[in-house]
């Protein structure tokens, strides 16, 4: 099956990867080349999927950090962080952290332990 749209030469892919090495973005790359963003982009994902090296790997993207970061963290830690932050109902906070309520009201429960500990 032939997919529509833009059938790539050699000169092109080469071209399209001499410019992602030198750091330019896909709108930087269609519009030197003349094509659609999307082209540019669906290129660059089927030479990944291939394995072409002349390709780096995808880099991570923000929102991937940050809830690699997120899960790094105890639920303990980001409720206690959220509560100073915003003193949300516990049920407001589950839906923020992304967990029940009883997990948060474990969590809640070994926090207020700590501070009291710590008051001792």
């Amino acid at each position: 099956m032939r997919r529509a749209g833009h059938d790539w030469t050699e000169q092109q892919v080469d071209q399209l990867c001499r410019l992602k090495a030198a750091g330019k973005t896909n709108g930087q790359v269609a519009e030197a080349m003349g094509l659609s963003r999307n082209a540019v982009a669906g290129q660059i994902n089927r030479l990944r999927a291939k394995g072409d090296k002349r390709i780096s790997p995808a880099a991570p993207t923000a929102a991937a950090e940050h809830f690699a970061r997120k899960a790094s963290r105890s639920i303990d830690d980001r409720l206690a962080e959220l509560m100073e932050l915003r003193s949300p109902t516990l049920q407001h906070a589950a839906f923020q952290l992304g967990v029940s309520l009883r997990v948060v009201e474990d969590a809640w429960d070994r926090i207020l332990a700590t501070k009291g500990d710590q008051a001792r």
